[in-house]
């Protein structure tokens, strides 16, 4: 055999295994494109409940609705505060301008906490409010210096009876400023 027949050989050799290659990457993108998207989904198996009855509840549709709305209003929390309450270095006594309402449709009480949003710092925290009250000034627990500072309200309401029970709570954003 002379030299260009077995280059010609070598070459024929790489030509079909390059072939090859070619055919079982094919095949193995063939293969994963069935199984990610061509095979047939299988269905989850539904079970009927067992505590199913038939026909509908004794309650009407406008009764059913009432109760749930009784349901909204109760986890509802309405509140109003001053979204740029201020505080004067010295002029300070009467507190900050907080302009804290609990309006009398609400049907609930609650308490409020401001929060820098900086440091976690609790710079106010309320009393609780009863429905139709409200703080229209009050002095900070923490004094910052003078400045800009982002907070968070926390409104956290609770119900009207002796037991005060925790319904839920709210936020709002606001930026305490300390001035001279």
């Amino acid at each position: 055999m002379t030299r260009s027949d077995v280059a010609g050989t070598r070459k024929k050799s790489q030509i079909l295994l390059l072939v090859l290659l070619l055919l079982l990457a094919a095949a193995l993108a063939a293969t994963l494109a069935w199984f990610l998207v061509l095979r047939p989904q299988e269905s989850p198996a539904l079970e009927a409940d067992p505590n199913v009855g038939v026909g509908t509840l004794s309650k009407t549709r406008a009764e059913r609705r009432a109760e749930l709305e009784a349901l909204v209003d109760e986890s509802m929390i309405t509140f109003a505060i001053n979204a740029t309450p201020m505080y004067s270095v010295g002029h300070g006594e009467a507190g900050v301008n907080w302009l804290i309402e609990n309006p009398p449709e609400n049907g609930n009480r609650f308490t409020v906490e401001v929060v820098r949003d900086d440091t976690g710092e609790t710079v106010y925290q309320s009393g609780y409010l009863e429905p139709n009250q409200n703080i229209e000034y009050a002095p900070l627990d923490q004094i910052p210096p003078k400045g800009e500072y982002p907070c968070t309200a926390y409104f956290t309401a609770y119900t009207l009876g002796e037991d005060m029970t925790y319904i839920g709570m709210g936020g709002a954003a606001l930026t305490l400023y300390i001035v001279d």
